[in-house]
């Protein structure tokens, strides 16, 4: 019985658990954004992008790349409510946000870039970190709708990425 258990939990995980950084995955995240824009009047959502990751890969390796993201990821969620960072994909995070969602991602934007100005050892490279961040709240023409956030929320990490 003990090992069922053991074995379920662990699937579980393994389902909805990012092995690298140890934050939820992306199908966490879209349960999440999902639950979060059906119970929520407001809801934010902070999209978090390591710069120039594809360089850190290409000059120090892959393993280089994944300890980048290991430490973002660490940085990540020790800065937000448990279960609500996540990577959703290569050196992409999203944070959500519910009570006072305005506020509370221009507060939590700030507390990031604070977080990720001290540079990180990543094996044997001390790398300086750098990230991009852009974010969405929910309002009365997207409300309950996920995807238009998670759309609009891309559009300003895009727009932040290119400014």
């Amino acid at each position: 019985m003990l090992d069922r258990r053991e074995t379920r939990a662990e699937n579980y995980r393994l389902l909805y658990r990012d092995p690298l950084s140890g934050l939820g995955n992306r199908a966490s995240f879209e349960r999440a954004l999902a639950e979060a824009s059906r119970r929520a009047e407001k809801v934010g959502l902070l999209l978090v992008d390591i710069d120039h990751l594809k360089c850190v890969n290409d000059d120090f390796g892959y393993a280089t790349g994944d300890l980048l993201i290991r430490e973002v990821g660490r940085r990540l969620g020790r800065m937000v409510w448990p279960g609500r960072a996540f990577r959703i994909a290569g050196g992409e995070f999203a944070v959500l946000l519910e009570r006072d969602a305005e506020p509370a991602m221009a507060r939590t934007v700030a507390r990031i870039l604070m977080a990720m100005r001290v540079a990180a050892w990543c094996g044997r490279h001390l790398l300086a970190l750098a990230v991009t961040c852009g974010g969405a709240t929910s309002h009365p023409f997207n409300l309950g709708d996920p995807g238009m956030l998670r759309r609009q929320a891309d559009l300003a990490l895009r727009h932040a990425k290119e400014t």
